[in-house]
């Protein structure tokens, strides 16, 4: 996801030498007994060895990460927790969204989560390296509905099939549907 890496350091922190060269640090993580390792960019250091990494480097392996947590279905307490925060989803958030307390979310966090909450916000982390959110607007939009509009909608196809289903191509108009009239009947 890094777009592009600053040039490397003018000089090693440590040891103040000017032998600064592009290479790789091995980082490495174990989240629910599962071990994750990659070769990460980094600066380092020719004459004494330290490796400096970015911290857009090291994001980038903790979503991938997740990512793995994810397609994996690694269904666990910590790989949940792992997976919201690389959302940079607090806790509050997260049960918002998914309109459960607070509390079930520390309940999931730390025993095993709903299965369907995890996969869930494991599809958000696979949509968020996409670039996109539409499960988060969706969720959003499922807590704080907007009244139908009045005017008629023109639906279009997805694709541009010849074949297109008539249901695609309708005006169709919403309206607040108006209270049936209920008939008095003779006791």
């Amino acid at each position: 996801m890094t777009a592009s890496r600053p040039e490397p350091r003018a000089h090693c922190p440590l040891c103040k030498s000017r032998k600064i060269k592009r290479g790789t640090f091995t980082d490495s993580q174990t989240i629910a007994g599962v071990r994750f390792t990659a070769e990460v960019p980094a600066d380092v250091c020719g004459a004494c060895g330290e490796s400096f990494v970015w911290i857009n480097d090291v994001g980038d392996f903790e979503t991938a990460v997740a990512r793995q947590l994810a397609l994996r279905s690694v269904c666990v307490g910590e790989a949940f927790k792992y997976m919201r925060k690389t959302l940079s989803l607090r806790a509050v958030d997260l049960a918002e969204l998914f309109g459960v307390t607070p509390e079930t979310i520390s309940h999931w966090e730390n025993g095993k989560p709903d299965a369907l909450a995890f996969t869930l916000l494991g599809s958000m982390v696979l949509e968020y390296i996409e670039g996109q959110e539409s499960i988060r607007e969706r969720l959003r939009a499922l807590r704080n509905p907007v009244a139908p509009r009045t005017k008629p909608v023109r639906l279009t196809p997805i694709s541009a099939r010849s074949e297109v289903h008539p249901a695609k191509q309708l005006d169709v108009t919403a309206q607040p549907a108006k209270p049936k009239k209920r008939s008095r009947s003779a006791a």
